[in-house]
């Protein structure tokens, strides 16, 4: 009963008001594990942005998802040999009866030696050696815009390496490739910052949105103390927030500081996969942030 009455109330607040705002989910292997059940799902959840994770950079540029299966080596797409099924997966989520407007890849995660990689691979001993073009992240990136032309940014989950120089370096070469960029911080807000503003001032706007973890060690995060110029979104996790606290947590956000929460974000698909909660996840935060959901 209390679960009903809590659906009935979002889907009476849902058309108060509308305004821009964005719902988010990550999601990692049921994208290609349980494609049969998980692409229609996200596709009917809510969600209009859809991340997929995560790809890791292992040293010799070559990208991975999730250490299961390689996907670019040596500036070519090689993930038909192990999911022949997952470019057209991914090129169908915007297409059809479809709540998705937005795909991003998530790199690098907690622990991955991803940014430590990039740093490296960016590293100029000669002067010959700086043509970005000629570096082997340029031809591997270029290799997966071409395969997935409709995912729009790459997340960044650096938690461990925190570069400024190479991190700049790298995603103005995204920029160039014709990648937006996302951030999804827990700390460090200084470093975050002097990333988007050194980003964006070669190519303004290449980096466009915060996803802002509000679980785990960014417990406790606020939206309005990341202030920053862009759009944030607060993001929960499932296993520590039930439907209605991500409703009350998410909208006392808004209320607080309406102009810089924007969004908001649920990790992580996987843990609620094949169920009713990714309607009532997307439905709990486009409510909160007053957006009518669009059926």
């Amino acid at each position: 009963m209390k679960k009903l009455s809590l659906t009935i109330l979002l889907i009476t607040l849902s058309f108060l008001h509308v305004c821009f705002a964005s719902s988010a989910v990550f999601a990692g292997g049921p994208v290609y594990k349980e494609r049969e059940t998980s692409i229609n799902e996200l596709k009917k959840s809510g969600f209009d942005t859809l991340i997929i994770w995560t790809i890791h950079i292992h040293k010799d540029g070559s990208l991975n998802i999730n250490e299961e299966f390689p996907i670019i080596e040596n500036g070519n797409y090689i993930g038909d040999n192990d999911y022949p099924n997952f470019r057209r997966d991914v090129a169908s989520l915007k297409k059809g009866n479809s709540h998705i407007k937005r795909i991003e890849f998530g790199l690098s995660a907690a622990g991955s030696p991803t940014y430590h990689n990039i740093k490296v691979l960016l590293k100029c001993k000669k002067s010959q050696d700086c043509d970005i073009k000629k570096n082997i992240l340029y031809r591997n990136f270029m290799a997966l815009k071409k395969a997935f032309p409709d995912v729009d940014a790459l997340n960044n989950d650096d938690e461990s390496e925190l570069d400024l120089q190479s991190s700049v370096k790298f995603h103005r070469m995204l920029a160039y490739i014709g990648f937006k960029s996302t951030i999804v911080p827990y700390s460090d807000p200084d470093y975050w910052n002097q990333l988007i503003k050194k980003v964006n001032a070669k190519y303004p706007n290449a980096l466009d949105r915060i996803y802002l973890q509000g679980y785990s060690g960014g417990s406790g995060n606020s939206p309005c103390e990341w202030n920053f110029g862009l759009p944030v979104s607060l993001g929960l996790s499932s296993n520590t927030s039930s439907v209605r606290n991500v409703y009350g947590t998410i909208s006392k956000s808004k209320l607080k500081c309406p102009s810089v929460t924007k969004g908001g974000f649920m990790w992580l698909y996987d843990n609620f996969e094949n169920s009713s909660l990714p309607k009532d996840y997307a439905l709990a935060i486009n409510t909160a942030l007053n957006v009518k959901t669009q059926r």
